[in-house]
């Protein structure tokens, strides 16, 4: 192509400039450190501190991640899109609005009175929004020892499409869940506390050299985080006063769901908080005084309650909405089986222009707000689905039959999970005489015991290296030995163990075969020798195993092994249930008092 030396070399150069590779292994992403280095000097990063708590029960030094608020408003507020987006909103709170429609959380009446944002318009709304989350797999046996508490900051001034993301929320504290029900909240949030009070008061600088106040207007959560940081009840379930916007009782609220009770306010907050002085653990669903109550501007009950709490009153009853949805939609199917998009539209329009304070929302005032017609149709449309659906799947007979077939085999599965092995007629009777509930579609004694087959046969353990490393060594997971006060020494799990599921074997030296033979059995283990030759200072599991004949978890099987030096015959226990962490293991000897024909009358154990 006659491209001179030097003009390749020159494009060699400049592929290689823009090489990703290249450019992500050398200079600052080289390595680990000079890359978070490197975060650091670029973006706006804030440093969290680790503060220390004290020692927990179990005597562990205990410590939570705090991220200094100040320093994290100074560096959001550095940032030109925040700085913008603040400009913007202090601006629309200055112009015309109307009175009634509630867009964004400063449209509200608690935030349009709170004093520091009247007096210093120019002040921040701070929202706080806490949660907790699981770090390990929320079913395994870490469940809730490393949950975390999160507490995470937004400002009111950021638009609220971008608020509603994750992105603009900035972290400002992490905490074991365990830690903080063991420590208490004022001593976790204490901090956190303070700066948001130094904040009201002074303020903070911000990078151009002002002074800007902030006030705390909100504390978003799920119902049990957002009661447990207001100091009210968290026992959903019994607890007389459940509610943290009003004061109904739990009687009231099942007689009478619809009624309004009196709000919760700071005065009735405060006496409450008197009342618990006197050495009450509760008073009217209220635990403690909320440590966030010591800001100036802010109190757990004046975020003000959710909108449908306030217009609760003017709606009609949710059993007579539903109602008028049925008529309008059995209507229209009674003239038009298969209505249009716009027959549904025009049908709705008819209706909300007709009953115009049956679909829309009214102010307390009895101003009406909107006409209802949106929420109608998409009712309308939900409805409508749902019964044309049922109609076809019940024309269909084939998903019925199918559907009949599948509860027939779950009904006979529940009988015989209920009536053991191998069950006789008559307990199979008995359990499904308990069933009254079940009027159809019954299954019969017969099918049941046609039904029960024998447990599947275990997967072969000959070659498995786990047991026969864990025969070997004596080093079976999951298993401890505990004294038994008048019993001796006993075994109990540490672990869950699932149904036929090994646990350990019965360790010890084998007869010879003469020996084995004058015995008549076919397998037998030396159990007077304690313990066993092959490991003098183990104290093996299945040789401290204790008997019981009505209680037994653990059952005994002989099994042929493959071990390092041949083939050999051992005898392994399997779990016969599910068994859970600190069940001692049970297994049953095989012999009675009768056995001794009179000479062990007194070993009354044996028959246990």
């Amino acid at each position: 192509m006659r491209v001179l030396e030097s003009d390749i070399s020159q494009i060699l150069e400049d592929v290689s400039k823009e090489d990703l590779f290249k450019e992500c292994h050398e200079g600052p992403m080289k390595s680990d450190q000079t890359r978070k280095t490197f975060f650091k000097k670029s973006f706006s990063y804030v440093e969290p501190t680790q503060l220390y708590l004290g020692a927990d029960a179990a005597g562990r030094e205990r410590f939570f991640q705090y991220v200094p608020i100040k320093q994290t408003l100074r560096s959001l507020l550095n940032q030109s899109v925040v700085k913008d987006q603040y400009r913007q909103t202090k601006m629309k709170q200055m112009s015309q609005f109307q009175l009634d429609v509630l867009a964004d959380v400063k449209d509200g009446k608690t935030i349009k009175d709170n004093t520091l944002l009247k007096e210093s318009p120019s002040s921040l709304s701070i929202i706080l929004y806490q949660d907790s989350f699981e770090v390990v797999n929320p079913l395994g046996s870490g469940k809730k020892k490393h949950k975390i508490l999160a507490v995470y900051l937004t400002l009111g001034e950021i638009l609220p499409h971008n608020r509603s993301c994750i992105d603009p929320m900035q972290l400002v504290l992490l905490c074991r869940e365990e830690d903080f029900r063991f420590f208490g909240q004022e001593k976790i949030l204490s901090p956190l506390v303070a700066d948001l009070k130094d904040i009201e008061e002074l303020g903070f600088e911000t990078k151009d050299g002002s002074s800007l106040k902030g006030t705390l207007i909100a504390i978003s959560g799920d119902n049990l985080g957002s009661h447990s940081i207001g100091g009210f009840t968290e026992n959903f379930s019994k607890s007389k006063n459940f509610c943290r916007y009003c004061m109904i009782d739990r009687d009231t609220f099942q007689r009478h769901p619809g009624k309004l009770a009196p709000k919760r306010t700071l005065e009735n907050y405060r006496e409450c908080v008197e009342q618990l002085k006197g050495g009450q653990y509760i008073v009217n669903g209220i635990k403690f005084d909320s440590i966030f109550n010591n800001l100036t501007h802010f109190h757990v009950c004046s975020p003000g309650v959710f909108i449908l709490y306030n217009y609760s009153a003017n709606l009609k009853k949710k059993h007579l909405w539903l109602r008028m949805i049925r008529i309008i939609v059995d209507a229209i199917r009674a003239h038009c089986p298969n209505p249009t998009k716009a027959e549904c539209s025009q049908i709705a329009k008819n209706v909300v222009a007709q009953y115009p304070k049956s679909f829309g929302d009214v102010t307390d005032e009895g101003d009406l707000l909107g006409s209802g017609y949106t929420s109608l149709l998409n009712q309308i449309k939900t409805r409508y689905l749902s019964t044309t659906l049922e109609s076809r799947v019940f024309q269909d007979r084939s998903y019925y039959h199918y559907w009949r077939r599948n509860q027939h085999r779950q009904r006979v599965q529940y009988i015989l999970d209920r009536t053991g092995q191998c069950p006789p007629a008559s307990c199979v009777r008995r359990a499904l005489d308990r069933e009254n509930t079940w009027t159809t579609n019954r299954p019969s004694v017969e099918s049941v015991l046609l039904a029960w087959a024998p447990c599947q046969e275990l997967s072969p353990v000959a070659d498995d290296p786990l047991l026969i490393s864990a025969v070997v060594l004596q080093n079976w997971k999951g298993l401890s030995i505990k004294n038994y006060e008048g019993k001796g020494k006993g075994v109990i799990t540490t672990m869950k163990f699932k149904m036929n599921q090994v646990v350990c074997d019965y360790h010890g030296a084998g007869e010879t075969c003469r020996g084995a033979v004058i015995l008549a059995e076919p397998l037998c283990i030396d159990a007077q020798n304690f313990p066993c030759i092959c490991h003098p200072e183990q104290d093996t599991y299945g040789r401290r195993m204790n008997h019981s004949r009505k209680v037994n978890n653990v059952r005994p099987l002989r099994v042929k092994m493959h071990f390092p030096d041949g083939q050999r015959e051992c005898v392994l226990f399997l779990a016969l249930r599910d068994i859970g962490v600190g069940e001692e293991l049970l297994w049953d000897y095989g012999v009675r008092r009768s056995s001794f024909h009179g000479e062990g009358r007194d070993v009354a154990w044996l028959d246990d």
